[in-house]
């Protein structure tokens, strides 16, 4: 019975086995599709009958097979089952090599019998191509040695007058090539030999023949090896009514696996059947379609490859216009349309970007709420009024954002929050910012609403869907928003976070993610303050722009208040105090400075509660990531007792893990009892809790006061807040989600 479940198992792979197989015996039949003499299909039944291998040489097919048991191996069984597959693999590729051995010596023995291909050979007059480097055989067939790469020849491939093709029975020709010409200069790559000889003639480039479509890949890998710099271009065979398109596909497989480019050939509209490769190209247009054709091969990189080469082919053609050209002389210069001069261009993309807690979120509620009611901004400028668009992946909007807006005195009628979107079925969807399609819907609303001068995204790496590390996919994802606000001539303004311990860098290389964030961006703010005290000073800083200043900015303070319409609801506002000179690089660098321990303290704090928020890790872990980032580990373990961060042993075996403890203090409840911890600070304000987010407000009035003269003489020219209270208020936001903590 096993011997029948054998042959039926090979049978089903398109082979036809031996009638009668011996067990234990190696045997060999034709492989798939084959007959006759040939023999490149194999199989061993096991002596025991329970087991066997078989396979093709020709198409790569190597299977093991296993009889039906009543009961499992038991490991004994199942290692002797194994080796007699080893075995009997490696005695097939011992067959295997043996005859290809054999079948290349054969190979080199007909091509020393050859001789140079005749012009008046039937198959190259039909082809219209030159002999290009092929034999001839006494019997009249055109030889096509297949070449290894290292100047072996391993096969051949025999042509008949009439067109009929064969390779020498057993002969390798995976890997292998036939080239025609000297290399130098672009390497392109094909399929057949009357491909490569009709490439060559219309080119006189270096043409090399991989025989058919699955062997492209191996070929191209095998000329980048040869020469990592050269251009190499894959020559499609375009078998556009064969299921799948497999000259197509594989060649721009081969394209994409050595970065080269891929060409494909264009027969036009009136294409006529049969035609595929660029021999059929140069019958129909010409050498010079193939010429073009190779010239305007694309870089295959993207499942449209193939697409693009289409197009520019038509284009070529006159078929369409694909680029659309402006003279200079033809463009009308028109000046920078600000929403707030110097700060915020209409048209344009804007970048706030600062460490979290700082107010980013709350800057930009005051500057939305502004446009809505014709505001003032910080310097006293009039806002236009008009309608703003907001994007908020992270905070609520009925519980943060729009109690902030209201609270800096913003018009709710004209704020937009971008909710959901809608398929073809009217079927309710997330809205995606990192969607192009989804963005074009955006932009149609927005021209129905009217009279929008603000979009905001917050925060913007939501609309980056690829590595937000990446320039090329920060850039194609980021485009189509900075194409909206282009098309919509409103202000788009991104929130984005600071890298973490990017402390002393240029602001702009800050910008967490990939350059290319900070790139886009017309204008770049930053915000900052002084992490040597308490008494909440902050600044928003330019700290780059492409269109106007790139220096100077306001100080500020984050205050809490209680919404008047909406009793218990407390919410974060700004306070705005004077214009300030110097550059965000010079600022920054002054309110972060060092100050003593307390700062190495603080940064400590920040570094094991981001290690620790997705869960416990290893103490050996903690400790190396410590040691990378520059924290001694004497203040990791200070930052351990702010944060009551539990130590716990795993079992028995098991090392000791630290663990974020439920009711670990947020990041300004660590900020105070770091400072408490090394003193020297000044004194600090007599404090009572005023709700229950933590907010605090001060007691008396002056001692704030007299913390923020002597703030403004440590800080030197950030110019002076209004003689008001400030309130010690966080992003809270931002704090309870842990965000860059």
């Amino acid at each position: 019975m096993s011997y029948d479940e054998f042959r039926a198992a090979i049978a089903a792979t398109g082979m036809e086995p031996p009638q009668r197989i011996e067990a234990g015996k190696f045997h060999r039949f034709p492989g798939i599709g084959k007959t006759g003499a040939n023999t490149s299909g194999y199989c061993r039944l096991f002596a025991d009958g329970l087991g066997g291998v078989y396979g093709d040489f020709a198409s790569g097919i190597s299977e093991t097979w296993q009889a039906k048991r009543t009961h499992p191996f038991s490991a004994a069984e199942r290692e002797a089952f194994n080796r007699r597959i080893g075995e009997a693999k490696a005695e097939a590729d011992r067959e295997r090599e043996a005859q290809q051995a054999q079948a290349a010596a054969r190979a080199q023995a007909i091509c020393a019998g050859a001789f140079p291909a005749f012009e008046s050979h039937p198959y190259v007059m039909r082809k219209n191509i030159p002999p290009s480097g092929a034999l001839q055989n006494a019997a009249g067939d055109l030889v096509i040695p297949v070449n290894d790469g290292r100047g072996a020849i391993t096969s051949v491939q025999t042509i008949s007058p009439t067109g009929e093709k064969r390779f020498l029975p057993n002969g390798r020709v995976a890997g292998g090539f036939f080239a025609i010409g000297a290399p130098g200069g672009s390497v392109l790559i094909c399929e057949g030999f009357a491909t490569g000889a009709s490439i060559y003639a219309a080119t006189n480039s270096y043409a090399v023949c991989a025989f058919f479509s699955g062997n492209l890949k191996a070929v191209a890998e095998l000329m980048r090896r040869r020469d990592p710099q050269a251009e190499i271009i894959l020559c499609a065979d375009d078998d556009a009514r064969t299921p799948g398109n497999p000259g197509l596909t594989k060649a721009k497989e081969a394209a994409q696996a050595v970065g080269g480019k891929l060409a494909v050939p264009d027969f036009g509209d009136n294409r006529p059947d049969g035609a595929t490769d660029f021999n059929d190209l140069a019958a129909l247009r010409g050498p010079e379609a193939i010429t073009r054709a190779i010239h305007n091969a694309v870089t295959a990189t993207s499942d449209k490859t193939e697409v693009v080469a289409s197009r520019v082919n038509a284009a070529m053609r006159g078929a369409e216009s694909l680029v659309a050209l402006t003279r200079g002389d033809q463009i009308k210069i028109s000046p920078i349309c600000w929403l707030w001069l110097g700060w915020l261009a209409r048209a344009k993309l804007h970048i706030v970007a600062g460490k979290a807690g700082e107010g980013k979120s709350t800057i930009t509620n005051y500057i939305a709420a502004t446009c809505t009611v014709g505001g003032t901004f910080p310097d006293g400028r009039r806002a236009p009024l008009g309608n703003v668009v907001v994007i908020t992946l992270e905070d609520d909007p009925a519980d943060t954002w729009l109690p902030r807006f209201l609270a800096a005195g913003g018009d709710a009628s004209r704020l937009h929050f971008v909710d959901a979107h809608f398929d073809a079925d009217r079927k309710r969807m997330a809205f995606d910012p990192s969607d192009a399609e989804h963005v074009a819907l955006l932009e149609h609303r927005i021209r129905e609403i009217g009279d929008v001068v603000l979009l905001v995204i917050d925060p913007l790496v939501a609309a980056v869907a690829g590595d937000s590390h990446k320039n090329s996919e920060t850039r194609r994802d980021l485009q189509p928003l900075v194409n909206l606000a282009a098309s919509t001539h409103a202000a788009l303004l991104g929130v984005h976070h600071f890298t973490k311990a990017s402390a002393g860098r240029d602001p702009v290389e800050r910008v967490s993610g990939s350059l290319a964030f900070a790139a886009l961006a017309r204008i770049v703010w930053v915000v900052g303050r002084d992490q040597n005290s308490d008494d909440g000073m902050r600044f928003l800083m330019r700290a780059k722009s492409n269109i106007g200043p790139d220096d100077g900015g306001f100080v500020y303070s984050l205050a809490t208040s209680e919404l008047a319409a909406h009793p218990g609801v407390v919410v974060s506002r700004i306070k705005w105090g004077e214009a300030i000179a110097g550059t965000a690089r010079e600022l920054l660098k002054i309110a972060e400075q060092p100050d003593d321990e307390s700062s190495a303290l603080d940064d400590a704090v920040d570094f094991l509660r981001s290690l620790l928020i997705d869960g416990p890790l290893p103490v050996k872990t903690i400790r190396a990531d410590a040691d990378g980032a520059g924290h001694s580990w004497r203040t990791i373990q200070r930052a351990q007792k702010v944060l009551n961060v539990a130590a716990v042993k795993e079992g028995m075996r098991g090392g000791w893990v630290w663990r974020l403890a439920k009711n670990a203090k947020n990041h300004e409840e660590c900020h105070s009892q770091s400072l408490a911890a090394f003193g020297n600070f000044g004194a600090l304000r007599d404090e009572k809790p005023e709700d229950g987010d933590g907010n605090e407000t001060t007691k008396d009035a002056k001692n704030t006061e007299d913390r923020q003269e002597k703030k403004l003489a440590t800080l030197g020219d950030f110019g002076a807040l209004p003689h008001e209270e400030v309130e010690n208020a966080s992003d809270s936001a931002d704090d309870e989600r842990g965000v860059e903590l």
